[in-house]
């Protein structure tokens, strides 16, 4: 598995469908180590360093965290009392983590992702957050359908927008199942049918500038990403 963040290959990688009532998964790299856990957040952050995938690059200047505290658009963190309340908890733990430069942590809509030194004790951490979005079930875990629509993106993308949904492409882990488990067949099918919209997607995606991406534009930048994976296997 590719990270985009660190531009390394995962060396080996772990799932635990039920860690503690979650789906954890862990890459091991040369010199980090990655875990996700499922989450439901209003809000895409990243902590330490910028995100270079969705992106997630412009810098919050008043934050009462101890890093460098980024949002995909400045104007993401105005629902203030829902962000000060999300803050209260996840920033909370944040400070206790103490990150080293070299870690970040990421804050998406369906997941969450750290980066962190090898000789952490991962398992440890990964529990402190499971804990915190158990204790906190109503900011983190509430049941979010996706509903996206055709009509919110250009009129060549939209045959798109059900494959996107059914590939589900924006789950790290469901990605890396997908390149690992596709048919040749299918890999050939997929990859021709979005391929030549790339660019598209990609000039789709630009569009939105400083704004923050609709949940159609992230699920086809996705699944352009699902693609350029599968490129490399086929």
């Amino acid at each position: 598995m590719i990270n985009p963040n660190i531009e390394r290959v995962s060396l080996k990688s772990i799932v635990a469908t039920d860690f503690r009532g979650h789906r954890l998964q862990i890459n091991e790299y040369d010199d980090l180590l990655e875990f996700y856990l499922d989450l439901d957040s209003k809000f895409v952050l990243a902590i330490g360093r910028p995100d270079v995938i969705i992106p997630i690059n412009r810098k919050l200047q008043q934050t009462e965290c101890l890093y460098d505290v980024y949002v995909s658009s400045l104007d993401m963190h105005k629902a203030k009392d829902q962000f000060l309340q999300f803050w209260s908890v996840f920033g909370n733990l944040l400070s206790l983590l103490k990150l080293t430069e070299a870690e970040a942590v990421y804050v998406y809509r369906n997941r969450m992702c750290g980066l962190l030194e090898l000789n952490r004790d991962v398992l440890s951490i990964a529990e402190g957050f499971s804990e915190m979005l158990d204790s906190h079930a109503d900011l983190f875990l509430h049941d979010r359908a996706v509903a996206l629509s055709e009509m919110r993106v250009p009129n060549r993308l939209q045959p798109l927008v059900k494959l996107a949904m059914k590939l589900n492409a924006i789950d790290d882990n469901l990605r890396t199942e997908l390149v690992e488990t596709l048919s040749k067949v299918k890999i050939q099918e997929i990859v021709g049918s979005v391929k030549p919209l790339v660019a598209e997607i990609n000039s789709f995606l630009n569009s939105f500038g400083d704004a923050p991406l609709s949940e159609e534009a992230m699920y086809l930048g996705a699944l352009a990403e699902l693609v350029s994976e599968l490129e490399q296997v086929q």
